[in-house]
């Protein structure tokens, strides 16, 4: 596990927590992973 010196808070409908959650769960992933994931690709696409 990397520890990253950043941390940052983000607040979501309950829906979509559990709707992650979901995901995580399945394919046996780190809620944390996934979001710095999507992160990475969103920032990666808008650029």
């Amino acid at each position: 596990m990397i520890k990253h010196p950043y941390q940052t808070c983000l607040r979501m409908p309950l829906t979509l927590k559990e709707d992650m959650t979901s995901i995580c769960d399945e394919y046996h992933i780190n809620e944390s992973d996934l979001m710095r994931r999507a992160i990475v690709q969103f920032v990666d696409n808008i650029q």
